[in-house]
């Protein structure tokens, strides 16, 4: 075993994965658009985008915003403005 905390969690998954199933273990945002990507959720998106806050959104057909509109995580102003 190691002594090494960033390990740990990955110590006790592996030895006691019944003790991790309230964990929260982040992952990178890049996976989760891979993922919807794959799954074919965001076909129709031309173009990616951030908010002001770093929230990632997608717009469709021409990838050129034309309306203003919220962020859906944490309600910034986003597109045209």
């Amino acid at each position: 075993a190691s002594n090494e905390p960033l390990l740990a969690p990955f110590q006790k998954l592996l030895q006691a994965p019944g003790q991790m199933r309230q964990s929260f273990l982040p992952a990178m945002p890049e996976d989760a658009f891979a993922l919807l990507s794959a799954q074919g959720v965001v076909a129709d998106a031309t173009a990616w985008y951030q908010c002001p806050n770093g929230h990632r959104y997608t717009i469709g057909d021409c990838g050129q915003a034309a309306v203003e509109a919220r962020c859906n995580e944490c309600g910034a102003k986003i597109g045209v403005g």
